[in-house]
């Protein structure tokens, strides 16, 4: 692990978790900090924005190495890309029919959806 952050003395601290809807979030630990933003570019294609801090005076390769701090956002990111990935292909084909969110699993992408809609009926409404 890499030096701690702040006045942070315990690596089992646990962690915070900061989402900010609809698109970023971000895991602080006891010695690092990663966020992700995304972003759409257009129907098709999202852009993806990974980040890993660590302490100001950290070397790397001597305090942490960027492979043991990346491993595990690596894979799970990764497989949340193929599930979207997958996901966009079942949208894409002409069998596809639009049906109701899960409101256990689906219930932020639900409240995504309703703001996203808001802003463009407000957008609409300043339009006219």
């Amino acid at each position: 692990s890499a030096p701690f952050l702040g006045d942070l003395q315990d690596e089992h601290c646990g962690s915070l978790r900061v989402v900010w809807l609809p698109n970023a979030w971000m895991h602080a630990n006891c010695d690092y900090i990663m966020s992700t933003a995304i972003a759409p570019v257009d129907a098709q294609h999202t852009r993806i924005s990974v980040r890993f801090l660590v302490h100001e005076d950290a070397k790397e390769g001597e305090d942490y190495r960027v492979e043991d701090v990346v491993a595990v956002w690596k894979a799970t990111s990764e497989q949340d890309w193929r599930l979207c990935e997958n996901n966009q292909l079942g949208v894409n084909s002409s069998r596809y029919t639009p049906g109701p969110y899960s409101l256990v699993a689906e219930n932020a992408v639900e409240r995504y959806v309703q703001w996203y809609l808001a802003r463009m009926l407000d957008g609409a409404a300043l339009q006219t």
